[in-house]
């Protein structure tokens, strides 16, 4: 799964990390910055961006996971900014996402994959994917 999954859901806008100015097109659509950025790449390209796309007092929501957050603390500290990880999302948003598929507001997506493949990242979630 990737970018072309993503745009089948009622997102308006994803961004290629390697391919574009990041920077200035979340700017160019947020008007100064995200109040809220959700990472489900989590590698080092896409971490490092976080501290520039974020709007005083925005949270930045790690899902994907295989690279590293290197934010100064001033940084934290002046923008009032949050990094934030999780592997599903809180209790209650899994408890809203049920409800959701309980009226089939939602079309859930997933791949399976074998036991041997525990080793290997499944397709669609690696790094800069």
């Amino acid at each position: 799964m990737g970018l072309d999954v993503v745009l089948l859901t009622d997102v308006d806008t994803t961004n290629e990390p390697t391919g574009e100015d990041v920077v200035a097109a979340v700017d160019a659509i947020t008007d100064g910055g995200a109040a809220q950025l959700v990472d489900f790449v989590g590698s080092d390209v896409t971490t490092a961006y976080a501290s520039d796309l974020l709007r005083a007092g925005g949270d930045h929501h790690v899902v994907g996971y295989g690279g590293h957050i290197h934010v100064p603390a001033q940084v934290l500290i002046s923008n009032e900014v949050a990094y934030r990880g999780t592997i599903v999302g809180r209790y209650t948003e899994l408890q809203e996402l049920m409800a959701l598929v309980a009226m089939d507001a939602v079309t859930l997506r997933s791949e399976r994959f074998g036991f041997g493949a525990i080793t290997t990242s499944p397709p669609g979630s690696r790094p800069g994917r």
